[in-house]
């Protein structure tokens, strides 16, 4: 491709209120473009390293035996049938949001970040026999995303491209292997890019074996929180991570007394207040579980005041998509007092109480009236409930479930999804097969999501120096920078031009830069851009024989012979394109 050709502009500098240095570069290079907050178009460059990545995962996909498909964006709301059930893991959290469009001939119809309801819907109809299983499918797409922050660059797209995956299988050992694969799969991926990536659990069965996994980059701006043990590697969601503390001392349960505690509607001001540790409080969380509109039923969560209650943790133990907090009028209305609230002598709520609460003798709790706590509350003296189960929020010094190593926080950035859905979801949608024996069962399903955007975004945080961006020879939209040096030089052109064309049928992606400009503006615009390779033709090389090519990564310049140029490229990008050669860029 010929700059001049080339929809391209570089910038000078880029908004001083950008905070990302590798957003920045990706503004300058002439990769993106913002055109209002959380919304980018990808100029032809950006498409490139969009397609880079699209063909190695499509090539990764393949020689699993998955196909592609194409999938509507707008998809017909009758398919969401199976929605309301609740089947679908929290980790899918994407099915939960749903935009109709408002002309009147779309209203049957509804802007999804995900196909679930419609690959549940097409399975039902085109998977009847285990001879049919495996099937594995999958789509390239723009997917409509959350807006997280406006500083964030292409990290906050409100839509961004991703590789959406879906498994459909008869049995759980092929079910796990394929998981396997994705997962080491697209770990190497992202590992040769050399982007750090973490392993992260977000769901477990019922025997405590991993079955749906987040792909994280750790980054300290993430708003992602994970839990890695340093003893063991072990590292779990925060939301769903077990509990672990060191057991309080062993005490005999006192009688109950009534203090006052004026003003004290916090844990922060009844510690004050009392002199004691939050770990001697149990804090009770007024909640209301949403089935459906019409069904509500007030939930009493109650954890160690030393710890938050995992949202998640508990609507996945009640089977509910939904749970917010409780009006005063709610609670006043089950008999309590807001600030000074516990399940004592409440009768109409369903109450879930959180292991540590029950094995933590004599705590302080809400006495159910304005100004004043219980000492002395004891779990199945004083109250009881209907689930007791772990829904507190694991923290950093918590133990390790694995070997009690105190665990550290970490944050970071979603760069893939891989796991199974709740089997409950085939049955919800009907989706079966016909097993040797004609016996119906239910197909064992899964989902994954790679985010292509994501990925560009974190390669260009993590490689790049003070001049510009440094992209992995896997993922760079051309193999090599061409540029000729010296203004209106016929005889430059001319080995430029020759050079570009046996480059090109070499099958070497080059990107020439064939404009009228000051070599200083070339050798500018080719660090900015950060291809791995560059070629510089002036007077002096030509007079010697030879072509000047710079190494993008490391710096190093090396005199190469007219004749050996092509052999010599295309061996030096062999080997950079190999994974056991990658890229070795600069970091910030």
């Amino acid at each position: 491709m010929r700059i001049s050709q080339l929809l391209f502009q570089t910038m000078r500098q880029a908004s001083t209120d950008i905070a990302l240095p590798g957003y920045q570069f990706l503004l300058r290079g002439g990769f993106v473009r913002s055109i209002s907050s959380g919304a980018h178009v990808f100029l032809p460059l950006g498409v490139q390293v969009r397609q880079q990545l699209q063909r190695t995962l499509a090539h990764l996909m393949e020689e699993w035996g998955s196909q592609e498909v194409g999938l509507p964006v707008l998809q017909p709301l009758e398919v969401m049938e199976g929605q309301a059930t609740g089947t679908f893991p929290g980790w899918a959290a994407p099915l939960q949001h749903a935009v109709t469009c408002g002309a009147e001939e779309y209203r049957t119809w509804a802007l999804l970040p995900g196909h679930e309801p419609l690959i549940l819907t097409l399975s039902r109809n085109l998977v009847q026999s285990y001879r049919q299983l495996p099937v594995l499918l999958y789509l390239f797409w723009q997917a409509p995303e959350p807006e997280i922050r406006t500083t964030w660059g292409l990290l906050a797209s409100r839509e961004a491209m991703v590789l959406d995956a879906y498994s459909f299988h008869s049995d759980e050992e092929d079910l796990d292997g394929w998981l396997r694969n994705v997962l080491d799969g697209w770990v190497d991926l992202i590992e040769r890019a050399e982007i750090s990536v973490r392993r992260v659990i977000v769901d477990v069965n019922a025997a405590g074996h991993p079955t749906a996994y987040r792909l994280i980059w750790p980054w300290e701006r993430g708003e992602y929180a994970l839990l890695i043990c340093s003893g063991c590697g072990w590292t779990c969601d925060q939301t769903i991570a077990p509990v672990r503390k060191p057991a309080l001392s062993a005490e005999s349960p006192q009688p109950l007394q009534e203090v006052a505690t004026p003003d004290c509607k916090t844990i922060a001001a009844l510690c004050t207040w009392l002199q004691i540790s939050p770990s001697r409080t149990a804090k009770s969380l007024f909640l209301v579980a949403e089935e459906r509109e019409t069904v509500k039923r007030p939930v009493i969560a109650v954890v160690r005041g030393d710890t938050e209650l995992s949202p998640l943790k508990l609507k996945r133990l009640l089977g509910v998509p939904n749970l917010r907090p409780a009006t005063e009028e709610e609670i006043r209305a089950l008999g309590a007092e807001p600030g000074y609230g516990s399940p004592l002598g409440i009768t109409g709520a369903q109450v879930v109480v959180d292991h540590l609460v029950v094995h933590s003798p004599n705590l302080v709790a809400g006495a159910n009236r304005s100004g004043y706590h219980l000492l002395n509350v004891n779990y199945g003296r004083d109250y009881q409930a209907s689930y007791t189960a772990d829904i507190a929020m694991a923290q950093a010094g918590d133990l390790c479930p694995s070997c009690t190593t105190s665990l550290q926080l970490e944050h970071g950035v979603e760069l893939g999804v891989v796991g199974g859905l709740d089997h409950a979801a085939a049955q919800a949608y009907h989706v079966a097969y016909l097993d040797p024996s004609g016996t119906t069962r239910p197909v064992l399903l899964a989902r994954y999501r790679f985010y292509i955007d994501r990925l560009i975004a974190a390669v260009a945080e993590i490689h790049h120096d003070a001049m510009g961006l440094i992209w992995p020879a896997f993922m760079a939209p051309y193999d090599v920078y061409l540029m000729t040096l010296g203004r209106h030089s016929p005889e430059v052109s001319e080995v430029a031009d020759r050079l570009h064309t046996e480059l090109h049928k070499a099958g070497v992606r080059v990107l020439y830069d064939d404009r009228d400009e000051r070599a200083g503006v070339k050798f500018h615009d080719a660090d900015l851009i950060g291809l791995p390779l560059r070629l510089a033709v002036g007077e002096r090389g030509i007079s010697e024989g030879t072509v000047e090519v710079k190494w993008r990564h490391s710096g190093e310049v090396i005199k190469v012979a007219m004749p050996n140029v092509v052999p010599w490229i295309r061996e030096a990008l062999q080997m950079h394109l190999n994974p056991k050669n990658s890229h070795k860029g600069s970091r910030q």
